[in-house]
């Protein structure tokens, strides 16, 4: 989750300096964070994390504590 954080932050801080846009025909659409965007990606991030985390948390809650210490 701290990853996508930071991809958040860094992708934030490029859409508002970077002063991007796509054109065609003269018509030009600006990319924009927006906090719907923003708490898109946050949602994102927290589903992956809790999803990748769900595995390993349940065979560690499953193990042998000692011998889980032990290697």
């Amino acid at each position: 989750m701290l990853g996508g954080a930071i991809g958040l932050l860094i992708a934030t801080t490029i859409l508002k300096t970077g002063n991007l846009a796509i054109g065609i025909e003269a018509v030009l659409v600006p990319f924009l964070a927006t906090s719907h965007l923003v708490l898109t990606g946050i949602g994102v991030s927290v589903v992956a994390g809790l999803l990748a985390g769900i595995s390993p948390a349940w065979t560690a809650a499953r193990s042998e504590i000692v011998s889980g210490l032990r290697g």
